[in-house]
């Protein structure tokens, strides 16, 4: 998200109330297998092996040991098995940085170099933030309630009504044995991720440096909060009616929609939140006060 020059956007209000109840917010979990490869589908995955309806996922992270070894044992059997790399687990600048050029070109010859300890001299394509945000809050829906999350890398492998998920210290020999096995998946052979369109439906957006809690404008309903700021991006959390968030950016897309973002945990490069669009919300002052920008 790019901060603006300009005064951090939302209408003035004069008071603003503590946030509502507090209490855990859960995160929208999958509820089923089909639900859990949607989410993976339309990651900022990057393609290890040519197009393949036999393919896996592995959520992996540019500062793994593990996740080096795995990628030098996946290109052995790329043939066989397509491997969509989901980079995420940003801890650092330099991981934020790696992670936005793997994501946002989707080239696994950036993952050669990265493992291979060399540095690419590619730029950063423009947007290419938003596709790792996503990322990173796929990574945390799907891996949620796990014994070992936050362990990387993980792979889920489609074999038969089963989505397995297993670790990644896997061989070659690993995944030949494991061929026969997956399901293919030919409607997903050839799909373009909706993470990797965010950026072309983003007009402006900025951060929000002074404290304002949102809550949601109706009394009964939860408000959907989004990866991103688009109808269509997968829902992260749901904000209860009783409780509000502070805000801590805006978006303004290209269709004229206004969309803000409420962190739920976390901060710096673990800072995860939600989007949802700025009539869904008011200001927690009591009043009712619409957002307005």
């Amino acid at each position: 998200m790019a901060a603006s020059a300009a005064v951090a956007g939302l209408a003035a209000v004069t008071r603003v109330m503590p946030a509502k109840a507090s209490g855990t917010i859960d995160l929208q979990r999958p509820r089923t297998n089909d639900e859990l490869l949607a989410l993976l589908d339309d990651a900022a995955w990057v393609p290890v092996g040519p197009d393949n309806a036999k393919h896996v996922y592995v959520l992996g992270a540019p500062w793994c040991p593990h996740c080096k070894n795995l990628y030098f044992e996946a290109k052995k059997v790329e043939k066989l098995i397509q491997f969509r790399w989901v980079p995420g687990f940003t801890n650092s600048t330099w991981a934020q940085q790696v992670n936005q050029l793997t994501a946002g070109t989707r080239d696994a010859r950036i993952l050669d170099l990265i493992y291979s300890k060399q540095r690419p001299t590619d730029l950063i394509p423009q947007g290419a933030s938003w596709a790792v945000r996503w990322n990173e809050d796929i990574i945390d829906v799907v891996e949620f309630g796990k014994p070992d999350a936050g362990a990387t890398p993980v792979i889920y492998i489609p074999l038969g009504s089963e989505l397995r998920r297993i670790p990644g210290e896997q061989t070659a020999a690993d995944f030949m044995k494991l061929a026969a096995s997956i399901s293919p998946r030919p409607a997903a052979t050839t799909i373009v991720p909706k993470a990797g369109t965010v950026a072309g439906t983003i007009a402006k957006s900025w951060e929000i440096s002074r404290s304002l809690n949102l809550t949601p404008a109706s009394d009964t309903a939860a408000v959907p909060m989004r990866v991103a700021p688009t109808a269509d991006a997968p829902v992260f959390f749901n904000l209860p009616p009783d409780k509000g968030l502070d805000v801590k950016a805006a978006a303004i897309t290209t269709d004229g929609g206004r969309w803000v973002y409420l962190p739920l945990y976390g901060d710096g490069f673990a800072e995860r939140g939600g989007w949802c669009r700025a009539e869904q919300v008011y200001v927690n002052d009591g009043n009712k006060t619409p957002v307005t920008f």
